[in-house]
């Protein structure tokens, strides 16, 4: 049972800083590794050079996706400097109705088809949903 309760500490421990704590995903990114890194290496007794490996591993793994991620930021950049983005919301505004067809239609359908498309959406529909003048709370 301590085993699989250690095993479950670098998440409980991201939760508490990101959620109580409210730090940014790079301090998370940092905290969680290096975190990970001495667990595996004091609790777990694995070589410092196997952990390390497996971290490079990791992050070659992720390669692709972080380039997927980079390309959606990218897009949302280029729609947001062109004036398109809100060209688009301003057409949705024609079609969907009112506010909560609008919002819908952003969320689900612009998000479905970007990710049918290979996109990561998020980058491109929270800066669409800001356009549309849904403003993240705080």
């Amino acid at each position: 049972m301590e085993l699989f309760l250690m095993s479950w500490s670098p998440v409980v421990w991201l939760i508490v800083l990101a959620v109580l704590l409210r730090r940014s995903a790079l301090e998370l990114s940092l905290y969680g590794f290096l975190f990970s890194l001495l667990l595996a290496v004091c609790f777990f007794e694995t070589s410092f050079a196997v952990a390390m490996l497996s971290a490079v591993d990791g992050v070659l793994t992720t390669l692709p996706l972080l380039f997927v991620i980079l390309g959606g930021i990218f897009l949302s950049s280029l729609l947001t400097a062109t004036g398109s983005l809100r060209r688009i919301v301003e057409w949705f505004k024609g079609g969907a109705g009112d506010t909560f067809g609008r919002n819908v239609l952003i969320t689900f359908g612009v998000a479905n088809f970007m990710e049918g498309a290979g996109v990561i959406a998020e980058p491109v529909v929270a800066p669409m949903l800001a356009a549309a003048g849904i403003l993240p709370t705080e």
